[in-house]
């Protein structure tokens, strides 16, 4: 199924692919991601288009790469959730490039769970403030704690939600080694592909 580098012509059909084969049970789990995927060909910026994307026999889940490495967040845990049970489970990173004659295109770069996991959850990062828009559509920043102990996060018109860590180039620093660990892992499993056999 995969093509060279990763790259994907048409993102949603390969991933229903994937579905079809290893998710028994609540298969239409994929509806939502398949929209979340979509609606994010219209960000901007590169965070917004970048998942961790994982098919389960009994359903699947798509959650922001940035926020699977932020402590507490519901995408670390969402994505910690079955790491003492990886069996069955396909995992990908997900980098949306947008939408080619009608179809969402970009890279689809398989991922060890199993491995994966561990590291996210050795290498996440706690938040200490959030970032959001308020019902009025003005900025605004508060600590992690002050906002979880108030009232806020069940106000409507809350959104645009943004978890920060103390150091920004910090993650951006675990993001990039674990996308080398990607490549390295890509590389290793092509060198034993390739290896004669004795």
């Amino acid at each position: 199924m995969a093509q060279r580098n990763n790259y994907q012509p048409d993102i949603l059909s390969y991933l229903a692919e994937v579905v079809k084969q290893n998710t028994r049970a609540y298969a239409a789990d994929f509806d939502y991601d398949a929209k979340r995927l979509w609606d994010s060909a219209q960000e901007t910026d590169m965070e917004h288009r970048s998942f961790l994307w994982m098919s389960r026999p009994c359903g699947t889940w798509c959650v922001l790469e940035r926020e699977v490495f932020l402590d507490d967040t519901n995408a670390n845990c969402i994505w910690t959730h079955y790491a003492d049970c990886p069996e069955g489970i396909l995992a990908y990173r997900i980098v949306v490039e947008g939408i080619r004659d009608g179809k969402l295109a970009g890279k689809v770069i398989p991922i060890d769970y199993a491995k994966q996991v561990r590291r996210v959850m050795q290498s996440a990062l706690p938040i200490v403030k959030i970032q959001y828009r308020d019902k009025n559509g003005s900025f605004c920043e508060n600590s992690y704690h002050a906002f979880m102990n108030s009232t806020l996060p069940y106000e409507d018109g809350i959104h645009d939600i943004r978890y920060v860590p103390e150091s920004e180039a910090e993650l951006q620093h675990i993001l990039m080694l674990e996308h080398r660990m990607e490549q390295k892992t890509k590389r290793s499993c092509r060198t034993k592909s390739t290896a004669p056999q004795r």
